[in-house]
């Protein structure tokens, strides 16, 4: 088993992206790396939206939905 995977950062980061992608998953691909939580919308090039928190992120994308 992946040390990485059982770590409790790692199910919040897991959890966190499950609900946003709950909520934006059909406008946005979501995903997290070492830099922090990251959204692109879908059909976009180029247009990614970078926080270090996944509530500040659903917000960025709320005031970006439907664009």
């Amino acid at each position: 088993m992946n040390e990485a995977a059982a770590t409790p950062a790692s199910k919040d980061v897991e959890q966190a992206l499950g609900y946003l992608k709950l909520l934006w998953g059909e406008e946005f691909l979501l995903g997290h790396d070492e830099q922090g939580y990251w959204a692109a919308p879908h059909g976009q090039i180029g247009h990614i939206i970078r926080t270090d928190d996944a509530d500040e992120l659903g917000e960025k994308m709320n005031g970006r939905a439907g664009r």
